[in-house]
């Protein structure tokens, strides 16, 4: 579209004290070639200022108007508005979290703080969007998402100084308030912060270090509990932590800390390392007040401080003073108790540890003769454990203790690794009547006797489990240790019950014969209609046996039925289901079978979609519980081998992950392989 030709109309006589430097200027903008339809008025915004200032109506300004009224243009200044806060914003992350930080990514929170964006320090000027929408930042970087496991590094401490109602400072330029808190910094020997920020309804000074590693969380913790005090009361007391009650110098930094904070109302709650504070350049909206730096001038003048220096400032006690209260505490501290060795690992495990103290004790001198049984029963050991491994890693192990060559040891050892090979494979094999595993099991006594263990021997080496003439050394059956366990709750024997069964049977069976229901016989004997039952099933011989005694003593026919019919549970004359009642001629019609069950459709297998996604989904939901990822991914295990024991789900994650490729690529990072976490294909606790 072409524009139209710009005419420039008649001057009214309010404007003819105008400059000739603005009409001169009017038929620039009228000759310029991107001067378009939209172009509307040839006077500058200043200019027309001025007029709307004067009172110009509506009939005035119609005099100039070409094609539409020209008006201020509210965009433009809501884009230099939007530039001015997006320079600020970056200022402040710039200086707080530079590009050559590296370990771990920024969250940035929008204004409701539920869309969460973690960015590299190198990504801020190339998502635009984000970082309008940015309106906190965290003072330290994660790794994936802002909780206190995913930690990557600790870059600030802080305080949040509220200026309430009632306050000495209300009112005040926060700019004067910021000089007189940093008074108060030197007059107790604390270092400046970096940087105080008004935060729109206080004020947010922060000392801002080089990183520190995830590991120094406790130290950075202490210092920001000293450095923002104790809590106040509301009449201004002073409420000291439990171990000033204790300790002088606690007590009085603390009373140092409050002083300094006097007239500020902290806000406790902001301690963890999780905290996100609002980036300069935002508008906090419980104030309507921007949020801007009010010391230094700005960013670029703004410094970092030591955080050694910091900490001995704040802090009561000095790193080298803890170290020796620890050292004094532990050479006091009064020695253990002799106590009778408990066993806290498996039976595999203890056998696997107390052969390796007996190897360290004697030596490879020492075991000469039997260095092969120690490697041979190790390895047994530790196949039974489910370190799987192969016979030449099981050589580099057991060399330097035993003192064979590596060689010699793996060509002895591969039996072993065979039997586990197909043991993992699923192979089993038949002993004593049951399928047991094809794993070499010797007992405690086969192992102390291979060994030459003796009591001394085993007392000097400090051995645990392998103990000659222990009674833990011998495995008590389970049929034995539950025959003991209800020996000692005063249960009947095997013996006892079946007479008891019996005498129920038989008097039952009297009960039945003189026509008293089997409900009333159960209540009788304050037992279930299902005991009787099985009483009488378990004494059938004994009830045929009475019948015959009784046919033979009988000289009456019906004298015979009767007492047959009293031994065997059926009344007299009681005519058989489906024959004829000849004193009625009638038929009793037969019982009904059971109908069958309907065949249900086999329960589908647990986990569906294979142990390792299942092992992947329960870690991506319980990420971040543990101190580290190593310990969610091992907690998943537990849970996911207690699932295919059990074949369901026990817990509430998805069967498969979500997102699958970056929650292996985020593993592949942090160098966790989760098929080393998957349990036994063919798991058997007695083997493991």
């Amino acid at each position: 579209m072409q524009p139209r030709p710009y005419v420039i109309p008649e001057m009214p006589a309010f404007l003819l004290d105008e400059p000739v430097e603005t009409i001169a200027r009017a038929e620039d903008l009228a000759s310029a070639p991107s001067f378009t339809d939209y172009a509307f008025a040839p006077l500058s915004p200043e200019a027309m200022e001025v007029v709307w200032c004067d009172g110009m109506d509506e009939t005035a300004l119609g005099e100039w108007e070409v094609g539409r009224q020209w008006k201020p243009d509210r965009n433009n200044d809501r884009n230099v508005q939007q530039s001015q806060a997006r320079a600020a914003k970056l200022a402040h992350l710039d200086f707080l979290h530079p590009r050559s930080c590296t370990a771990g990514e920024v969250i940035l929170l929008d204004k409701d703080c539920r869309r969460p964006k973690a960015l590299h320090p190198s990504q801020f000027r190339r998502r635009g969007q984000a970082l309008d929408e940015a309106q906190f930042v965290s003072l330290n970087t994660f790794d994936d998402r802002r909780v206190a496991a995913q930690l990557a590094s600790i870059r600030a401490v802080w305080a949040d100084a509220e200026l309430r109602k009632g306050s000495p400072f209300e009112g005040m330029d926060r700019r004067i308030v910021a000089e007189v808190l940093l008074a108060r910094l030197k007059s107790k020997n604390i270092p400046f912060p970096s940087y105080i920020l008004d935060s729109g309804r206080g004020l947010w000074p922060v000392w801002v270090f080089e990183g520190m590693c995830p590991g120094a969380r406790k130290r950075v913790r202490a210092v920001i509990n000293f450095l923002n005090g104790p809590r106040v009361a509301e009449d201004g007391t002073v409420i000291h932590s439990r171990h000033a009650k204790h300790d002088a110098r606690v007590r009085a930094a603390e009373a140092r800390a409050a002083r300094i904070w006097d007239g500020f109302a902290l806000d406790h709650a902001v301690r963890d390392v999780t905290r996100v504070h609002r980036l300069a350049g935002t508008v906090n909206p419980k104030s309507g007040t921007v949020v801007r730096i009010v010391w230094p001038a700005s960013f670029e003048e703004a410094e970092r401080v030591d955080f050694e220096a910091l900490a001995a400032a704040v802090l009561p006690y000095g790193r080298a003073e803890v170290q020796a209260y620890r050292e004094t505490k532990a050479s006091k501290s009064k020695p253990a108790a002799t106590a009778k060795p408990r066993l806290r690992m498996s039976r595999w495990g203890a056998i696997a540890a107390d052969i390796l103290t007996l190897a360290r004790y004697l030596g490879p001198t020492g075991l000469e003769g039997r260095r092969d049984l120690v490697a041979y029963h190790v390895a047994t050991a530790w196949s039974h454990m489910g370190q799987g491994d192969t016979a030449a890693s099981w050589a580099a192990k057991l060399s330097p203790i035993v003192g064979l060559p590596e060689d010699e040891l793996a060509r002895y050892l591969s039996g072993v690794a065979q039997r586990l090979r197909r043991h993992e494979a699923g192979e089993t094999t038949t002993w004593d009547g049951r399928q047991v595993s094809v794993l070499y099991s010797p007992s405690n006594a086969k192992v102390i006797e291979s060994l030459g263990l003796t009591p001394d021997l085993a007392e000097a080496a400090g051995l645990t489990y392998l103990r000659p003439g222990a009674e833990a050394c011998q495995a008590v059956p389970a049929k034995a240790r539950k025959a003991a366990q209800r020996r000692r709750e005063g249960r009947a024997t095997r013996e006892k019950q079946a007479d008891s069964r019996a005498t129920l049977a038989r008097v039952a069976r009297e009960m039945l014969a003189d026509g008293i229901p089997l409900t009333d016989i159960a209540a009788m004997f304050g037992c279930a209609r299902g005991t009787v039952y099985s009483a009488l099933a378990a004494n059938q011989a004994d009830a045929v046996e009475a019948a015959a005694t009784a046919i033979g003593e009988a000289g009456d026919s019906s004298d015979a039925v009767q007492s047959v019919s009293r031994h065997l549970m059926v009344p007299p004359y009681a005519p058989c289901r489906g024959q004829i009642d000849a004193s009625e001629n009638a038929v009793v019609p037969a019982r009904r079978s059971k109908p069958k069950a309907r065949p249900t459709a086999p329960k589908p297998k647990w986990p569906p979609h294979g142990p390792l996604l299942r092992l992947l989904a329960i870690y991506q939901y319980v990420r971040g519980c543990c101190w580290d990822d190593w310990g969610d991914m091992t907690g998943a295990a537990m849970v996911l081998e207690e699932e295919m024991l059990q074949g369901r789900k026990l817990h509430p994650a998805p069967a498969k992950p979500h997102h699958e490729d970056k929650l292996r690529a985020r593993l592949a990072r942090l160098r966790i392989d989760p098929n080393n976490y998957l349990p036994c294909p063919r798991p058997a606790t007695r083997l493991h």
